[in-house]
């Protein structure tokens, strides 16, 4: 039985009065920051991260709860988008980091701010994460619903003009990292740009693992985008 596994401070736990929660996935290619990034939102190194390609290679589940702003962000470390390369013109995608796209509010798509070159890949990976869409936005309605109205999630469907959900375009944050490497702010500039156009974003961020930069502004906007739902962690759990 569930009793068996959960802890006196499980059973204890209240929810905050107000409480929020936001779906996070950070995605890029390899060697991008993806997994620093992370432990620097967390303020705690939970994420592997290395100059080895793939040190990542599985989805990891990373809690950063704010008690004081009752927010609990909830992030996903995905492997690279381009797994490997099959000739010109060809690639790879890591089907595990896709499929994350699914259950999230928000994308983070980080890349090395000291690449400054969109090549045929990029064009490629930016393509395929203009078209992904989301049903989260439907069950966090329904969410809401269960808690403001004290409905399950069958009877919201029953009742909903939403029993067949149509998928939400995905919000995307592009993350410029490695920001203090940048000497060229004229070519960062263009290369920017160039992203922008082609991946439709809808914030940019300029960030550095290495000095802490823009981190805490990246933190800040994702707990005020936080919607109102249930926290699914108590404060002190930090990873699954």
């Amino acid at each position: 039985p569930d009793s068996l596994f959960k802890s006196k401070e499980e059973e204890d736990f209240e929810q905050p009065k107000t409480p929020k929660t936001l779906f996070v996935g950070i995605f890029g290619n390899t060697n991008v920051g993806k997994s620093s990034l992370l432990n620097k939102i967390l303020g705690e190194a939970v994420s592997a991260s290395s100059r080895k390609a793939h040190t990542t290679d599985e989805k990891i589940t990373v809690i950063a709860s704010n008690i004081e702003k009752n927010t609990q962000i909830i992030l996903y470390d995905t492997p690279g988008l381009i797994q490997k390369f099959k000739g010109p013109g060809t690639v790879t995608f890591s089907n595990k980091a896709w499929s994350v796209m699914e259950e999230i509010d928000y994308a983070l798509f980080v890349i090395d701010g000291t690449k400054k070159r969109v090549d045929e890949a990029m064009k490629n990976v930016l393509q395929k994460l203009n078209s992904k869409t989301t049903e989260m936005k439907f069950f966090r309605n329904a969410r809401k619903n269960e808690i403001d109205e004290n409905k399950d999630l069958e009877s919201f469907m029953k009742d909903s003009e939403l029993i067949d959900p149509k998928p939400q375009k995905l919000s995307k944050v592009l993350v410029v990292n490695k920001i203090d490497l940048c000497t060229n702010k004229r070519e960062l500039k263009w290369y920017i740009n160039e992203l922008e156009d082609l991946g439709n974003f809808d914030k940019v961020f300029y960030t550095s693992c290495e000095t802490g930069y823009g981190i805490d502004e990246l933190k800040t906007f994702l707990e005020i985008e936080s919607v109102r739902d249930l926290w699914l962690y108590i404060p002190n759990i930090i990873t699954e």
